[in-house]
């Protein structure tokens, strides 16, 4: 599976405010539990900021592979990320 993903910046929220979940609104996703749990929040935060660490580590990448040093792990998580692993 390869596709672009929605371009960022993604944010979340609370969209109904019963602590029901919690939504991308610029992806439509939904992170839901009974109970909003520091977990489920962690989740979240982190897939909200997933276009922009995407977007560091291949500026990272490139900029080692520029100084001579091998960038082969980082590439690794890009391409997964991009779904191409």
């Amino acid at each position: 599976m390869s596709g672009r993903h929605t371009p960022g910046p993604w944010s979340f929220r609370e969209p109904n405010g019963r602590g029901m979940g919690y939504q991308i609104p610029e992806t439509g996703a939904w992170f839901g539990s009974r109970t909003l749990d520091p977990e489920t929040l962690a989740n979240v935060r982190l897939c909200a900021a997933s276009p922009d660490l995407l977007e560091a580590l291949e500026s990272c990448a490139t900029r080692m592979e520029c100084a001579g040093l091998m960038a082969t792990d980082a590439r690794f998580a890009i391409a997964k990320a991009r779904g191409e692993k």
